[in-house]
């Protein structure tokens, strides 16, 4: 789910910090109101370093016309230090990590308790 499609975020930084603000409520509620599915699912927020409007909340689950669940992001970095502009967002349980795409950097927020957990390649662990 995109809050900023029309990227108003990337006019100033007041701007990106609402839209940064509707993301993460939106993740919580959606954190709220997963508990206790059962359907096997994963939930993650990204937030794009350069381009407000591709920031988003994914809810994923099965596929059956394919197969790609559970997602595995491979290629970055989880435990990795938050950037500022994201910190105050951070709560327990949620876990950060970044990968590089064609477009620049982009930043992952999960819940450590919600659905199937999106970081399984020991690689991504900053230790």
């Amino acid at each position: 789910m995109h809050v900023d499609w029309h990227g108003f975020g990337n006019r100033n930084a007041r701007a990106l910090d609402q839209h940064l603000k509707a993301l993460f409520l939106t993740f919580e509620n959606f954190q709220k109101q997963l508990k206790g599915w059962k359907r096997p699912h994963q939930t993650w927020v990204q937030v794009h370093e350069y381009d407000a409007g591709q920031n988003a909340v994914y809810l994923h689950t099965s596929n059956e016309n394919t197969d790609n669940f559970p997602v595995d992001i491979k290629g970055g970095l989880w435990d990795a230090e938050v950037p500022p502009h994201l910190q105050r967002f951070m709560r327990e349980p949620y876990g950060f990590g970044y990968f590089k795409w064609e477009e620049g950097i982009v930043y992952v927020i999960y819940s450590k308790e919600t659905g199937v957990p999106l970081c399984r390649d020991e690689d991504w662990r900053n230790q």
